[in-house]
């Protein structure tokens, strides 16, 4: 879970619907090469064990400047197994972004195609295919999943093995004990682990916590580091020992504007009302090992008032 790039425009594959065939439509192989000469950017991101981001970036000019959208394949030929539509991101000036998450094994059947209908509007175009294993080394280690350091833990922390998600909600909420945004964590692996949950408190050092987020604004080009976050509301009493056995998931709502306490400050993940690429991190300990999970970006929103 490091060095991030904004990615905020995913399908999570999960039994998304088939679309039209485009066997009608001339479609075109975009190599490595070709892709800078057409002035797109492939980028790839751990977001876990076995889970990989990709992301695209082209600027809707040229050859694309009638593009009326991104498709995601995964399978061979004509008939692939998934197709979905990516939706576009399109925060950054006269620049399209699109994403998907997805396991490391369906790299080398996935393929993002940009379709181009004729100007004139007649019923062909062309499909620009870019397949992913032509854009990354699949034997290879991809960014995010090296050992990371994190606040209260010693040394660094190796990631996990083991299936532990962290999914946020989609929407910050505004209320009594401030802005708030609901998380689940889910232990699909098949042994139970032990981590540190805090809330949140006003005096003296940041309490201890075993749980971090990233919070980037959308249209931020460098992703935020991780910072500790911290329960909604203010429970002394509450114990921070926190065990997960396996197969079970809890939901917790945590405050994004904590702005520290009154002998150490910080900076609150979220002030503002727009929106947000968050990512989470957990250290815990499983089989006596000590080991951090991290979650895929998502897309998140804090509305005004």
């Amino acid at each position: 879970m490091k060095t991030i790039v904004n990615i905020v425009a995913f399908a999570i594959l999960l039994g998304v619907a088939p679309s039209p065939c485009f066997a009608r439509w001339a479609v075109l192989l975009v190599s490595r090469e070709e892709a800078k000469e057409f002035g797109m950017q492939v980028r790839t991101t751990a977001t876990g064990p076995n889970q990989v981001s990709v992301e695209l970036e082209f600027k809707p000019d040229g050859y694309f400047k009638e593009f009326s959208g991104v498709e995601l394949w995964i399978g061979e030929g004509d008939n692939p197994r998934v197709t979905t539509p990516l939706r576009e991101d399109r925060s950054k000036a006269d620049r399209v972004v699109v994403g998907f998450t997805a396991d490391r094994g369906q790299l080398d059947q996935s393929n993002l195609r940009v379709v181009v209908p004729h100007s004139d509007g007649g019923a062909k175009g062309v499909t620009y295919m870019l397949r992913v294993k032509d854009f990354v080394e699949l034997t290879k280690e991809l960014k995010g999943t090296t050992d990371m350091e994190f606040e209260f833990h010693r040394g660094k922390v190796p990631a996990t093995e083991l299936k532990v998600e962290l999914v946020a909600g989609k929407n910050v909420v505004k209320e009594q004990r401030g802005l708030v945004l609901p998380l689940t964590i889910t232990n699909a692996s098949g042994e139970a682990i032990k981590t540190t949950l805090a809330h949140e408190w006003h005096g003296g050092e940041w309490p201890l916590t075993s749980l971090f987020a990233s919070v980037t604004p959308i249209a931020d080009k460098e992703s935020k580091p991780f910072a500790p976050a911290y329960l909604a509301g203010e429970d002394q009493e509450a114990p921070r020992a926190f065990s997960l056995a396996a197969g079970k998931s809890t939901s917790i709502e945590l405050r994004v504007d904590w702005p520290g306490t009154g002998s150490v400050k910080g900076d609150p993940l979220i002030q503002k009302p727009g929106k947000y690429v968050v990512r989470f991190a957990l250290v815990f300990e499983a089989g006596g090992k000590k080991q951090h999970a991290v979650s895929a970006p998502i897309e998140v929103e804090y509305k005004s008032e």
